[in-house]
């Protein structure tokens, strides 16, 4: 399985989007999470006081990261809502989020 991002994309966050609430039912949210000093992309759930940070790639481990007390917006930055320059080409990949929790994907 390829890589969900590739080398090199640059990917916008959406601040206000941080709970862990699924966006779309009975789908895992993908998330930045900010780890040892960076921050990653991972799918994300909680489980108890961690949070398990599943990679794209299958093959790959599992993460967990401890919540810190009052600090789970600075953990999780933000939910992606823009990929400039996945893959060979430069595309671009725009998902419209509405008040009435359904989206538009424009390319």
């Amino acid at each position: 399985m390829s890589p969900r991002l590739a080398a090199g994309a640059v990917l916008l966050l959406d601040r206000h989007y941080n709970a862990l609430t699924p966006y779309l039912k009975g789908e895992t949210n993908m998330y930045g999470v900010t780890k040892n000093g960076t921050c990653v992309v991972r799918y994300v759930e909680q489980m108890g006081n961690r949070l398990l940070l599943r990679p794209h790639n299958r093959s790959f481990p599992i993460e967990t990261v401890a919540i810190e007390d009052g600090k789970l917006a600075q953990q999780l930055p933000g939910r992606p809502s823009l990929l400039c320059g996945n893959g060979n080409s430069a595309s671009l990949h725009f998902v419209e989020h509405t008040s009435s929790n359904r989206h538009t994907e424009h390319t």
